[in-house]
């Protein structure tokens, strides 16, 4: 598969003064032609060292990953691997945590000042390995429409998601194993543009992996959890012209901080995209063929 990735600055960061860094870090990469690995993380944005916890978190994340992905080709030989995935990535999560809690303590910092989430998804040939915790988004497209891979916590409700550094963030740890026969494409982002990365449709049919909320008294529904295939049909027709992994990123990037959205030579800017509202960072890694 390619892939893509783009990064930016929040407008509202850019705002204050001192400007606030960019506190969302993404990374990914092939292992072969079979296997591919996206890594997002969104630091917490009244953290002040957020932005050093999520680099740290999706840089170590990745070496983690690389150096023990012959565990994950094993678990291709067996046929139901929920068990044995949730344990292996949540050793993976707990030790890039402890890298995390370490860091703080030479730092002589508190640890809510390294407060991010942390998503992992891997696709191997036929099966989609993820797991999360805290919010953020993650979905694909197979031969039956669009999937959801991960179930985000707290996406809608503002200070109220979870962070990979608290005491108890095993609790809200999550896991998923996938089957799927063919996947066109796949994606992983931070919430920053989950608004137009999803599609909003009431009518949709409410999945097991859909969002709500259950902090509050009574579950609230918000969306199915599936992205919305207008919005990645143009952007992957729009990258599949470059041949350049550094244009691709480039051309994800602009449209991500600018909505600019180039296709056969014309721009155009996407003002749903650059709303006054959608004023946080943003972080979208999209593996497509």
């Amino acid at each position: 598969m390619n892939f893509a990735i783009g990064s930016v600055q929040g407008p509202a960061h850019k705002k204050e003064q001192p400007e606030v860094p960019r506190q969302d870090s993404g990374v990914c990469f092939l292992v072969n032609d079979d296997n591919c690995v996206g890594i997002v993380s969104d630091g917490a944005g009244s953290a002040k060292n957020s932005h050093i916890a999520s680099k740290l978190c999706v840089l170590r994340l990745a070496e983690v990953v690389k150096r023990d992905f012959d565990k994950v080709l094993g678990l291709n030989l067996i046929e139901k691997t929920d068990l044995e995935w949730d344990a292996l990535s949540k050793r993976w999560f707990s030790e890039v945590r402890d890298d995390l809690l370490k860091y703080c303590a030479e730092q002589d910092e508190e640890t809510h000042e390294y407060n991010c989430t942390l998503i992992l998804v891997i696709k191997t040939k036929d099966r989609i390995l993820a797991s999360n915790v805290g919010d953020g988004r993650a979905g694909g497209l197979g031969k039956d429409g669009a999937f959801p891979i991960i179930v985000p916590f707290m996406t809608f409700t503002v200070g109220a998601t979870y962070f990979l550094i608290k005491q108890d963030w095993w609790r809200f740890f999550r896991s998923y194993v996938l089957a799927l026969d063919h996947c066109d494409y796949f994606f992983i982002s931070t919430d920053g543009p989950q608004n137009y990365l999803m599609d909003q449709d009431p009518k949709l049919k409410i999945t097991d992996l859909r969002i709500y909320e259950d902090i509050l008294p009574n579950e609230v529904y918000y969306d199915a959890n599936l992205l919305y295939m207008p919005f990645f049909e143009g952007l992957i027709e729009s990258l599949n012209e470059l041949s350049s992994q550094d244009a691709r990123n480039e051309r994800l990037s602009r449209l991500l901080e600018f909505g600019e959205y180039q296709i056969r030579g014309e721009k155009q800017i996407l003002n749903s995209l650059v709303k006054p509202e959608l004023d946080d960072d943003k972080t979208l890694i999209v593996f497509f063929n």
